[in-house]
């Protein structure tokens, strides 16, 4: 029988895989477990649980990078993916972190090593990622019913259904949300907390899945609800982990 591994387990090994790809990978608390990760991170003013990990990444898309100097910082929730109520919890909680951010939840990583403190950061993607992400797709099952053919904007590309489906779902279920807190912050009555809690120096971010490229099966892929959809993620490279984490102002 093959070994199920805790959420804690997963977790490292997608911190594990990610780094090996050049990302800087910060836990959600600090811990002498994994003193080969960059740090860990905080949330303030959140009314929920925060992400399992935030890494530090390039995205490019089309094979442009959105900014050559820019470090973009992405949001995971991870989850062991063997069964169908651990997708949904996780698509749940991915919503959750996205509506808190919309409504000022602020981030922070601290770095180890010279520069060890409190960086405030801008989250791009909150991506929801499980045990399976570094074989393609987010579903155990998956696997056994392989891709499928599917066009969008013109290109065809081979994708794990569910996979794909969750993607876009996130997405439609972003804009609704983002609609809703913005229908209530134009009520003329709204409470202070409405009023005051969509920051503008928060710009909303994009929500996703992220896992390995299901055909090269050598990078990585952020499927996000804004066009482009297709995402590969990369490391920062050597300089940019010499170099104390920026707050970052662009995203994709």
């Amino acid at each position: 029988m093959t070994r199920q591994y805790t959420e804690a387990e997963i977790k490292i090994k997608i911190g594990n895989w990610l780094r090996q790809h050049g990302c800087e990978v910060y836990d959600e608390k600090e811990s002498s477990m994994r003193q080969h990760w960059d740090g860990h991170f905080q949330v303030e003013n959140a009314g929920r649980k925060k992400p399992d990990l935030v890494i530090a990444c390039h995205l490019t898309a089309e094979g442009k990078p959105t900014n050559r100097m820019s470090t973009q910082y992405v949001a995971l929730e991870i989850k062991p993916g063997r069964k169908h109520n651990e997708i949904s919890d996780g698509f749940g909680q991915i919503l959750g972190y996205y509506a808190d951010y919309c409504w000022g939840a602020d981030y922070f990583v601290i770095p180890k090593g010279p520069y060890r403190k409190r960086v405030g950061i801008s989250i791009s993607v909150f991506a929801l990622a499980t045990e399976f992400s570094s074989k393609g797709f987010l579903f155990k099952e998956e696997d056994r019913y392989g891709r499928m053919t599917i066009k969008e904007t013109g290109k065809k590309r081979r994708l794990y259904p569910v996979t794909f489906s969750i993607s876009r779902l996130l997405g439609s279920q972003k804009t609704s949300i983002l609609h809703n807190i913005i229908n209530l912050a134009e009520i003329p009555n709204a409470t202070k907390r409405i009023r005051k809690g969509l920051r503008a120096r928060h710009k909303h971010p994009e929500v996703g899945v992220l896992t390995r490229q299901p055909v090269r099966g050598q990078g990585i892929l952020l499927m996000t609800s804004k066009s482009p959809l297709y995402w590969r993620l990369t490391g920062l490279g050597a300089s940019a982990k010499c170099s104390e984490p920026r707050h970052r102002t662009s995203r994709p």
